[in-house]
């Protein structure tokens, strides 16, 4: 997952915010249990909202508390890296 981003979508506002390694820590923290196996086999929506807030967070963004940041946002969508090719800089 890392290498990909969100799109969280607002009213008044469309933004990329990275899966960083900080992020990823966070959520299996969060949630006790790992990225990945949450998102494919154990798929709930406050995972994936929980995961923008944190991107968001983590990005630099002045966000509300969790609950509240709900109100705030109409989507959040994962964005693929453009490339796969992990040798190249």
């Amino acid at each position: 997952m890392i290498g990909f981003s969100l799109k969280v979508h607002t009213p008044d506002e469309t933004y990329l915010a990275p899966i960083t390694p900080r992020v990823a820590v966070n959520f299996e923290r969060h949630f006790k249990t790992g990225l990945v196996k949450a998102l494919s086999q154990d798929q709930k929506i406050e995972h994936l909202l929980w995961l923008g807030w944190e991107c968001s967070r983590a990005s630099g963004r002045s966000v509300k508390p969790f609950d509240s940041w709900l109100d705030e946002i109409t989507n959040v969508d994962f964005v693929a890296p453009e490339s796969t090719d992990m040798g190249k800089d």
